[in-house]
């Protein structure tokens, strides 16, 4: 928490969001300088959640007022494109825009609308995420479930960006009574039982074709441990909601487990295929983060094994820590190769959303004592 508020915050609020555009920068290098010129919608959606989610940890709801402004301006102003969908990115310095529409981007502005609006209920945030989702079903929707990844419905379906769908809805429908939410979130979950999750192996992979079966070749055969991970915590928020349970998460996490984590070790594969061999032996940051909140979740869901959920989230915790251990404090790295060297490499402003929402897990169940 220490980090977080006295280091990390103070740089991505602060030398992270232009001055003048409100916008956050997308990567900061070492001399804290941008890295790039382009901002992207979905960092815009993530910066949002990290201003809310760490001014709550401050015990502060109007901190860092400003820059909540300045991101929501932007995102509704500079990002949502005339048809209420959200574009993919823009150059502040030319006013160019790029319109193309990515599922990944419509996801997290519709979480972010989502979040503002739970914060302070507003009309107009409501009816700009039901707009959206009303368009994206126009234009793209797909049978029984979900998406298509263009507006010709072709190639092939994409599994994360329905995660992060589903995680909008879900806050959507924790915040917000209207029946909308409901209805797409159950529909999602449906895809995620009925398509997304293999009961034969017990992973969830990552593309299919376009009737929702596993893409032939090596891209229907991937599997990544990070995403387990974090299908199984926002599960666990699913079936707290509905009061349901379609799935043993206890299982489901500790497969994600077996084949993602080394026995005994503090770092999460990259990738793996649906046997459960390795395929990418290197760790990114993110992963760690999602196996952190899934650990504690099952610690919550199941006191009698509760020592050893703890004692995974403290190892999580231990290869998370790796990667914050930078040489300026408030940055980090991305990637840590098989002989544990790091990648230098601009910081990239999108982690962040990882890391609050691992920090904000590992305060909530502290402050409720691990719910005994």
């Amino acid at each position: 928490m220490a980090w977080l508020l006295g280091h990390a915050c103070p740089l991505w609020f602060g030398v992270g969001i232009d001055a003048g555009g409100g916008y956050p920068h997308d990567q900061l290098d070492v001399t804290l300088l941008p890295a790039t010129d382009y901002v992207r919608t979905r960092v815009v959606a993530r910066q949002i959640y990290s201003v809310l989610k760490c001014r709550m940890l401050a015990g502060d709801a109007d901190k860092w007022q400003s820059v909540l402004s300045g991101l929501k301006r932007y995102l509704l102003e500079e990002c949502r494109n005339e048809d209420g969908t959200f574009c993919f990115q823009s150059w502040p310095a030319s006013g160019r825009r790029d319109t193309v529409v990515d599922n990944y981007d419509q996801a997290f502005a519709l979480y972010a609308l989502a979040l503002l609006n739970a914060a302070e209920p507003d009309t107009v945030l409501r009816r700009y995420a039901q707009d959206l989702l009303r368009r994206l079903h126009e234009i793209r929707g797909a049978e029984p479930y979900g998406f298509h990844e263009n507006d010709e419905r072709s190639g092939n379906l994409l599994t994360n960006p329905h995660m992060h769908m589903f995680e909008a809805l879900l806050a959507w429908a924790e915040s917000d009574v209207d029946g909308i939410w409901r209805r797409e979130l159950d529909g999602l979950a449906a895809l995620f039982f009925e398509r997304l999750y293999n009961a034969e192996n017990g992973f969830v992979t990552e593309c299919f074709d376009t009737g929702w079966m596993p893409a032939t070749g090596m891209r229907g055969d991937v599997v990544e441990p990070g995403h387990q991970f974090e299908w199984a915590t926002l599960m666990g928020r699913y079936f707290t909601l509905t009061g349901s349970a379609r799935l043993d998460l206890g299982d489901f996490y500790r497969r994600a487990l077996k084949a993602g984590v080394p026995d005994g070790g503090s770092f999460v594969r990259s990738a793996l295929n649906t046997k459960g061999d390795c395929t990418d032996a290197r760790a990114r940051l993110w992963p760690h983060t999602e196996w952190l909140k899934a650990a504690l979740m099952m610690a919550r869901r199941d006191a009698g094994n509760r020592a050893a959920y703890e004692a995974d989230a403290l190892r999580a915790w231990q290869g998370l820590k790796s990667f914050l251990n930078h040489e300026v404090a408030g940055l980090w790295y991305d990637w840590r190769a098989p002989d544990g060297s790091f990648t230098h490499e601009p910081a990239r402003a999108s982690s962040m959303y990882h890391i609050v929402g691992a920090i904000e897990a590992m305060a909530a169940y502290q402050s409720r004592g691990g719910d005994r």
